[in-house]
């Protein structure tokens, strides 16, 4: 029966292996040929053998939503190489409503389907992402295609997909896959541009059954999850700023990251991104506990420490790590009518400080009435009361109280926008001083109901400073330290606001801090106390009665004190008109007091007009205050500027020194008539200052912007229906009293217009004006749901102000720059429009609507034509910062009838508005009428005053030319341009400005430039203009070069000044006529110039504001807005303000240079350029200071292009230490050169300054005389004496022989080099030992000269190497011993070749152990190699960790050469100086010469440690050479596990993953109990501190054994389960049907043999057999 039954079984599977054949050979004749392998899908057809769909974005099928259908070239472009069918789809992404294409591919089988996107490969990068849904047999799926055109010409796979034959599955690029994949940030320009080309799908498998079609859709789901998610945190990590301030008192915790990781303007940051700190572990100030960052301790420095962070942003397990470089600040210090001497502004009080001011205590009470509520505050900073420091140091303000606007977002609980009541003392020193706040909760107020403030202080130790409200303390106590008020800083006067917003009526100021107790609480009019010293009623509209007391104090002290009374006004002079120096005085003593005072007087060119002595001035006693005007009788009839230093002494007391400046300006030129350009200028006059000063120099209109905000919104119309016009009537009275016209600045809704964002709306990080309500569009002006708002506030508010000034104020601009607004440009960070630009030109139209209403009640009323002119906002103009595009669409369309005056600000100067300027050119064409004004420039962000100078007359005459009606600078006290702020001093800019209004008021023609003449490039401004008596104005100028303008017709020149107003003279020169420019000439002819050459007495540097000193643009706009006049950004190399950019504090020298950061530039290469005209051959030399900041392989680029070809300086190795490189270029004939400068390659910021491109000259000499104006100096008594036998036909005598008396030489030295330098000879018999020191490059050297031989010639005295610049010198001293007199006369310094280079070979080297233990002592050996001159000294650096070693000690190894100093201050360095002991100990030979004893630190972790050597050597001649750097590395190693630690992490992750069971992939049962064992022994070995590193490597070896032993007991697949699914079933001999009939011979056997089963090297029916028996 068993055998039967056996038979029986094997029938029955002999019969089943031959069905299941017969089925699988029926299966392998259905199955396409093409399928028997997967094939490569890379070309833009489909293989002979492959299945599949190609679509392009252009077909037929397609769909298009957001984007114009085909041909239409607004989206599609055409005949585009590196693109499937040459022909592909772009557009400017839609971020609310992205754009989408849909195609619909047919499949023509069911399968499995490899997704492919192609990329074009076009010239433009589009950086965009474009997401693709893809619609499946299994599902939907989202992909996304991260870098949309990145140049890559390339079919990209995403994936595989499941598809069915028969049916259409939409693919839709873009659209809502958006929502999955956002938007990458937008570009500099604000646009994010993609592109969309073909897709194509390729058969790699057959359609699985359900089960399986699930399981691939949730992978495809998983992968989807984790691409979002590493998409967002990608994303995130760019919205980030690389660089974070915070303050070194902040001790916050979590709350760190707001200030550290600063969102970019315009970002929002993703709730679900988590944030954890990563480094620094322990950091000097940051540290990282528990994933925090924290501020480990405050910086107690004086100066900001940079301390790098590494944070981590994460969602799920997708992660990215962001470098900070986080500067943190240093802790603050934390603090608990005389009318006729002062200037007339009728709303503010005026009266004496001193003496009324105690300078160690004090209070001011004021009874006050505010007339709105707290939140209509905050649109400005509103004074209730200022002292201006009388010098510059305590900042703006020395005693003050004022409620400031909001600059971020409001946190807290129950945060608001309002600020708090602000009350400081300063004492001058720094910001030191006395500091209260009284927040908007404890001010408390009834509108229109008055009450008490009172404002006390107390200096020094006890002290305090305290704010009062009707008698009581509002402010928690603040205790102060810092020490009184510095009498140099206490101005001569106080001033306190009568009228809005505050409206002050009573003032009282005691010399005590008061008590609660002894304040005003409700009283309504102010009494006397026993330490009031001053009583005021100043209610605005009455007359101000005053009364002035004495008070302890004041017997105590007996103060007394003379200083300036400085005023505007009383700064500036005609020239005929006697000039004073006015000086306050007053003595609280007993008896009279006596002080001298002495004024100094020293023109731009250092040179001292006079000084005067007031010795003797009395001061009576008695507490009077006087008004003393000393009189300057030495400046009368003069025109120019002056500095004043005016020294103020008494017995008792130090002296002070106070610094101002005074202006002679020129009067008119009487019998000449005015011009066309006689109204051409305007300034911003200040409310604060007198207007006369604008009135001497013929300006004609005034802006109401910087220091005249009185025409605002929130300024007139504080609350809704409630109109203030006090300080606007002030403001139109007092310009109309200096003549000039007001162009009226209108705009800045207070709150209750405003659409300003609740606080909790409103965005972090924005720039600070846009947290003022003034700076978001109007209320009634916004768009909702694309219906604009009524705007009738908006056009009652101009209504009513056009209207109340009709016939005063003639000009009315409507917003300022309102092209720096974020929500139509997001790219910039300034703020001057929260608005559209639809929003804008509503509000523009409105404007000009409400004008011709006012014109038409004006006529109607008066029968009078109105002159009521509208002009634009004042766009600003750099781009990218500003919205550029907006400024042009002004003038096209409907938009041009909406005003009559086209304004544009003139940062940029007229060369970077060609856009707008035709733009303009096209609109005056249609409207006749159309004006253009510059109405705001300045030299911005300029220090340098040469530069300044210029900057003003290039500009002023830059926009004459291009025809600008009205030109209106800014700077009244901006940046102290043309006024100071402190003193109200005029400045070198303002009496510019006078000699330029004196010359062009007189002008009725601009004729042109001139050109043709050599030099002619660096001659930058030269124009000439017509004048109405029939002579010609030439006005030239160039930066600081010393030039001399050659001129043909001399002889017609009338009158030449200079920018001062001096007289500049006619003068020959070797057969010629010219003038010299120091700044600006200003030339009145009787004809044109014929101007011949422009030549200096230096090689004339060629390239322009090569030191990056010369600014230009408005640091609200960010980086991008401040440009470099005369550099352009590299096309297609970054964008300027991200990859170029202005910095100040990286400079090599000045106040500014060039940084370059390649991160994102294409290919990370970016560079600014510039194009020069070279006219003389020879050999030019490009140079450059070159530091890296950041980057590891960053190259810079430094180079020539000649138009055919690139001189590119060689790769160097950048350090963070300034270094001069320099490239050559030979010149053959006058060419155009470009000159590159920034970063050639690498990721990586580095900076730029002092570029120059010179002329090596052959041989140079340079001459110089006594009576150089310039580079000489005489110190002490010479007398001048003339004699035709002299260099120029005088000299310098002396007859002392004190040593004290000297003439010091000071040659501009344009090259390096070794000269020979001669002193001119007399015949005479003077002394027989003339000392001349000679400071050349390596030292001094002082040669005795006999001038009593060798007269009448030039006498050679030496040969020196000097460097390129004004370190060298020649000095003669009247230290002689013979004779009885000695000579100065000239020097002249002839170069004869180049300074001897020393051997370049000469190097030092460091040996010493590859490796030590931790702990250990040992010793480095330094050597010199390559010696083949004598090394007499030695100045050598090492450089090695401090944290890894200490040095011991250096001792010499060269018997003869010994170390005179081994310096160690500097951590982690050791510098030695050594010497030969005289020259037959000099080392000649290659030579170890020190050893360096070093000891390991005991512990640490395994590194290596660089231990770098520099040095300078003495060799040769006496010459330094300066040594390569040489490194030598020692590994210092401690017991290191980190590799156990790694395989224990290692082990319990295997362990943990791992499941015992009998199924595939898991293990047998009791398996994870051995592993377990294996790791827990290890474990062991981690945690002992006493293991050594043999039994640590031990240990590790155990470990990875035991891992290793485990894997191989892993349940393995069984070979007739061919599927993988742990079961052997039918459908494992598919794959053998698949691959039927393919032996070792075939081409993919080694795809196919792993369905061999019986291993026979083919594959038949034996392999489907093997399997068939298996089946269960």
């Amino acid at each position: 029966m068993l055998k039967k039954m056996t038979r029986v079984r094997e029938s029955r599977v002999v019969k089943k292996v031959i069905a299941l054949i017969m089925i699988a050979m029926l299966l392998i004749s259905i199955v396409p040929i093409g399928m028997t392998a997967v094939y490569a899908a890379t070309g833009d057809v489909l293989g002979a053998e492959e299945i599949g769909v190609i679509l392009d974005d252009q077909d037929p099928g397609v769909t298009y939503t957001g984007l114009a259908a085909p041909p239409s070239v607004a989206n599609f472009i055409q005949g585009a190489s590196g693109t499937y069918q040459s022909r592909f789809t772009y557009a400017n992404l839609n971020k609310a409503t992205p754009q989408s294409m849909t195609f619909a591919p047919q499949f023509p089988q069911d399968g499995m389907y490899a997704f492919y996107v192609r990329k074009p490969a076009t010239t433009r990068w589009y950086a965009g992402n474009v997401p693709y849904k893809i619609t499946n047999a299994a599902g939907e799926h989202v992909i996304n295609n991260p870098s949309s055109g990145n140049g890559t010409d390339a079919w990209v796979p995403y994936g595989v997909y499941p598809f069915r034959s028969g049916q259409t599955y939409p693919i839709i690029a873009g659209g809502t896959g958006y929502q999955y994949f956002p938007p990458v940030a937008p570009a500099a320009n604000g646009t994010i541009p993609i592109a969309i080309d073909g897709i194509k799908f390729v058969k790699v498998g057959e359609l699985p059954d359900q089960a399986g079609l699930d399981a691939n859709q949730v992978a495809r789901d998983a992968d989807m999850s984790a691409s979002m998610n590493q998409w967002a945190i990608d994303l995130e990590k760019e919205k980030y700023e690389s660089t974070s301030t915070i303050a070194g008192s902040t001790t916050v915790g979590a709350n760190v990251y707001e200030q550290v990781l600063r969102l970019k303007t315009g970002s929002i940051s993703n709730p679900n991104v988590q944030i954890t700190a990563i480094a620094p572990v322990d950091g000097t100030y940051l540290k990282v506990v528990d994933g925090n960052l924290l501020l480990k301790a405050k910086n107690l420095t004086s100066s900001d420490v940079n301390e790098n962070a590494v944070i981590k942003l994460s969602i799920g397990n997708a992660s990215v790590n962001k470098n900070l470089t986080v500067t943190v600040a240093p802790s603050p210090v934390i603090s608990g009518g005389d009318s006729g001497n002062f200037t007339d502004t009728p709303t503010w009080y005026r009266d004496y400080a001193p003496g009324i001011i105690n300078p160690n205590e004090g209070t001011i009470e004021l009874r006050l009435r505010l007339d709105k509520p707290y939140e209509e505050f905050g649109n400005t900073w509103d004074f209730l009361f200022k002292l201006i420091p009388e010098q510059s140091g305590p900042g703006n303000t020395l005693i003050q109280a004022h409620i400031p606007p909001p600059t971020k977002k409001p946190t807290g609980t129950n945060a608001v926008y309002e600020q708090p009541l602000t009350f400081f003392v300063r004492n001058g020193e720094g910001t030191n001083g006395a500091y209260a706040y009284a927040q908007p909760n404890q001010l408390s107020y009834q509108i229109g109901q008055p009450f008490n403030l009172a404002f006390s202080w107390k200096m020094g130790t006890g002290g305090y400073a305290a704010i009062y409200k009707d008698g009581v303390e509002i402010t928690p106590p603040t205790p102060v330290t810092a020490a009184a008020v510095l009498e140099k800083f206490m101005p001569y006067e106080f001033m306190v606001e009568r009228s809005s917003p505050f409206n002050i009526s009573q003032v009282k100021i005691s010399t005590k801090a008061l008590s609660s107790g002894e304040l005003e609480h409700t009283a309504q009019t102010f009494s006397r106390g026993t330490d009031t010293a001053l009583l005021a009623d100043i209610t605005y509209g009455q007359d101000i009665q005053s009364q002035k007391f004495m008070t302890p104090w004041h017997n105590s002290s007996k103060y007394s004190v003379v200083k300036p009374a400085f005023r505007n006004e009383k700064q500036v002079y005609y020239s005929g008109e006697d000039a004073v120096y006015p000086m306050m005085t007053v003595n609280y003593g007993d008896s009279a007091k006596t002080f001298d005072v002495s004024i100094k007087a020293t023109d731009p060119y250092g040179k001292v007009e006079f000084t005067e002595s007031y010795p003797n001035v009395q001061v009576a006693a008695g507490g009077t205050y006087h008004i003393e005007n000393l009189a300057l009788p030495m400046l009368k009839n003069k025109v120019g500027f002056w500095y004043l230093e005016t020294t103020v002494s008494s017995s008792g007391s130090a002296p002070i020194v106070y610094k101002s400046g005074i202006s002679k300006v020129p009067a008119d030129e009487s019998g000449v008539a005015d011009g066309k350009y006689a109204k051409y200028y305007g300034q911003h006059a200040n409310y604060d200052y007198d207007m006369s000063a604008w009135t001497k120099i013929h300006t004609s209109a005034t802006r109401g912007w910087e220091g005249a905000l009185q025409f605002l919104w929130y300024a007139v119309e504080p609350t809704k229906g409630n109109f203030d016009w006090v300080k606007s009537d002030a403001y139109v009275e007092r310009a109309q009293e200096a003549g000039m016209d007001v162009l009226a600045v209108l705009g800045y809704p207070s709150d209750w217009a405003s659409t300003r964002p609740s606080e909790q709306d409103i965005q972090a990080g924005l720039n600070d004006l846009m947290y003022r309500a003034e700076r978001w569009v109007p209320k009634d002006i916004k768009y909702t749901n694309g219906v604009p708002g009524t705007g009738e506030d908006w056009s009652n508010y101009v209504y009513q102000t056009m209207k109340r000034y009709a016939g005063k104020v003639k000009y009315w601009e409507i917003v300022n720059e309102v092209n720096f607004h974020p929500t139509s440009n997001p790219k910039t960070i300034a703020a001057g429009f929260s608005g559209t630009n639809e929003e804008y030109i509503l509000m523009q139209k409105i404007a000009y609507e409400q004008a011709q209403r006012v014109k038409s009640e004006y006529k109607l009323a008066t029968g009078q034509d109105l002159e009521l002119f509208v002009t634009t906002s004042g766009f600003a103009t750099p781009d990218p910062a500003a919205d550029r595009q907006l400024a042009v669409d002004m003038l096209k369309g409907d938009n041009v009838n909406y005003y009559d005056i086209y304004n544009v600000h003139g940062y940029s100067g007229t060369e970077k508005i060609a856009d707008i300027l035709t733009a303009y050119a096209q609109a005056k064409t249609t409207h006749p009428n159309l004006q253009l004004w510059q109405s705001e420039v300045y030299p911005l962000n300029s220090t340098y005053t040469p530069w300044r100078i210029y900057d003003t007359v290039w500009n002023y005459m830059d926009f004459l030319r291009a025809g600008t009606a009205k030109y209106i600078n800014m700077g009244t006290p901006a940046e102290d341009t043309f006024v100071t702020r402190h003193s109200q001093s005029p400045t070198e800019m303002y009496q510019t400005l006078a000699t330029l209004q004196h010359h062009i008021r007189k002008a009725d023609e601009y004729l042109g430039s001139y050109t043709g003449f050599e030099g002619a490039n660096f001659l930058k401004v030269n124009h000439y203009l017509k004048r109405t008596d029939g002579k010609y104005l030439s006005v030239l100028s160039a930066d600081d070069l010393l030039l001399y303008v050659t001129v043909a017709n001399a002889e017609q020149v009338v009158s030449a000044q200079d920018a001062y107003g001096n007289a500049v003279p006619v003068t020959d020169f070797d057969g010629t006529k010219r003038l010299m420019k120091k700044n600006s000439l200003f030339i009145v002819s009787q004809a044109p110039l014929q101007i011949t050459k422009v030549t200096g007495d230096v090689p004339l540097a060629t390239v322009k504001n090569g030191d990056f000193e010369r600014l230009s643009g408005d640091t609200a706009g960010g980086s991008s807005a401040v440009l470099l006049p005369d550099w352009t950004m590299g096309w297609n190399r970054g964008v300027y303000g991200t990859n170029a950019y202005v910095t100040k504090t990286s400079q090599f020298a000045g106040q500014s240079a060039a940084e370059f950061n390649s991160a994102g530039a294409p290919n990370n290469r970016t560079f600014i350029y510039q194009q020069v005209d070279i006219i003389q051959p020879g050999t030019y030399v490009l140079s450059a200071q070159i530091k890296k900041l950041e980057g590891s392989d960053v190259q810079p680029e430094l180079n020539i292009w000649d138009g055919a070809s690139d001189h590119q300086l060689a790769p160097v190795t950048l350090t963070n230490q300034y270094v001069n490189y320099s490239q050559t270029y030979e010149v053959t004939a006058p060419k155009t050169l470009v000159l590159n400068v920034g970063i050639l390659s690498g990721v990586g910021k580095v900076v730029f300054d002092n570029i120059s491109f010179e002329l090596v000259p052959e041989n140079v000499t340079i001459t110089m005389d006594n009576s150089d104006p310039t580079g000489v100096t005489l110190l002490g008594q010479w007398e001048n004496r003339t004699n035709a036998d002299a260099n120029k036909g005088n000299f310098a005598l002396n007859t002392t022989k004190n040593g004290a008396s000297s003439v010091s030489y000071k040659p501009v030295i344009p090259t390096d080099g070794m000269y020979d330098v001669y002193v001119w000879q007399h015949i005479t018999t003077g002394t027989q030992n003339a000392p001349f020191t000679i400071h050349h490059a390596n030292g001094s050297e002082t040669v005795f000269v006999n001038q009593s031989q060798n007269g009448k010639s030039w006498y050679k005295i030496g040969s020196y190497p000097f460097h390129k610049g004004e370190s060298g010198s020649v000095v003669v001293t009247n230290s002689y011993t013979q004779g009885n007199f000695i000579l100065a006369d000239g020097v002249r310094f002839t170069r004869t070749g180049p300074i001897p280079i020393p051997n370049q070979d000469l190097n030092n080297k460091l040996t010493g152990p590859a490796s030590v233990d931790g702990g250990q002592n040992f010793n480095v050996t330094y050597s010199l190699d390559s010696v083949t001159d004598s090394v007499y000294a030695l100045d050598a650096t090492v450089t090695y960790d401090a944290s890894k070693l200490d040095f011991i000690s250096a001792t010499s190894l060269k018997d003869g050469f010994d170390i005179v100093s081994t310096k160690t201050s500097v951590a982690g360095q050791v510098r030695i100086i050594a010497s030969s002991l005289g020259a037959a100990k000099a080392i000649t030979a290659n030579s170890d010469v020190f050893e360096l004893n070093f000891t390991s630190k005991a512990n640490g972790t395994n590194g290596s440690v660089d231990l770098q050597a520099a040095s300078i050597a003495v060799v040769g001649a006496g010459l330094e050479s300066t040594l390569a750097s040489y490194k030598l590395t020692v590994n210092v190693q401690y017991a290191n596990k980190t590799n156990l630690t790694a395989a224990i992490v290692a082990a319990e992750a295997l362990i943990n993953a791992s499941v015992e069971g009998t199924l595939i992939g898991q293990y047998p049962a009791g398996s994870k109990a051995t592993l377990q064992s294996a790791i827990n022994a290890a474990k062991a070995v981690e945690t002992d501190t006493a293991v050594t590193q043999a039994q640590i490597d031990a240990a590790t070896s155990l470990l990875v054994g035991a891992v290793d032993a485990f894997k191989l007991t892993v349940n393995k697949q069984k070979p007739e389960d061919l599927n993988g699914d742990n079961r052997i079933s039918v459908s494992d001999l598919y794959p053998i049907l698949i691959h039927y009939g393919k032996t070792s011979a075939s081409a993919d056997w080694s795809t196919a043999r792993q369905y061999d089963v019986n291993q026979d090297l083919k594959i038949d029916y034996l392999d489907m057999a093997a399997v068939a028996m298996k089946i269960e």
